[in-house]
């Protein structure tokens, strides 16, 4: 099922299974986002990574914001890297655990997983998640796990990025 990516669907599992069944030809133009969100004491850089084939374009994660939810600092440090499609195909995998997780009214959230796809035989795809603090860092650690061990880049990065979220 494809939808539009102003229009996000909100933890919609046809969209991460759309992505999971896609392939490393598919997700060249995938782009993931980390972000937090909610009331924070200190501001933290948003985090994106997307495939060495495509250049990263930050517009297609502002279209999938959620109103009303206050995205601290998303729009001052970005951080970014990249990976190769076969990560990305792995990353597409491991985030079909979102599946799983509990969508109740969150007390406090905590940061905002976005996924932005176009221009892909999968056609346009986008989704967002706003997780508390537990879930947050289990997806974090799944994204990370899904990287390569020589993707040195991509993996400082990310425990630099959750040291800075979670600390």
């Amino acid at each position: 099922m494809m939808n539009d990516p102003t229009e996000p669907a909100k933890r919609d599992p046809q969209i991460l299974q759309l992505l999971a069944s896609g392939t490393e030809t598919d997700l060249r133009r995938l782009q993931v986002e980390f972000t937090c969100v909610g009331t924070q004491t200190k501001t933290a850089p948003s985090l994106a990574f997307t495939t060495f084939h495509h250049l990263l374009q930050t517009s297609w994660f502002t279209a999938l914001r959620t109103s009303g939810v206050h995205y601290n600092g998303a729009d001052q440090v970005l951080w970014n890297f990249t990976i190769t499609p076969e990560e990305m195909k792995r990353v597409a995998a491991a985030l079909t655990r979102l599946d799983s997780l509990e969508t109740q009214q969150l007390q406090r959230p905590h940061l905002s997983l976005t996924l932005a796809l176009r221009d892909s035989r999968l056609g346009q795809a986008g989704y967002e998640a706003i997780l508390g603090r537990d879930d947050a860092m289990a997806v974090i650690g799944d994204v990370k796990d899904a990287l390569d061990h020589d993707n040195a880049s991509g993996r400082r990065l990310i425990a630099e990025h959750q040291r800075l979220v979670f600390a």
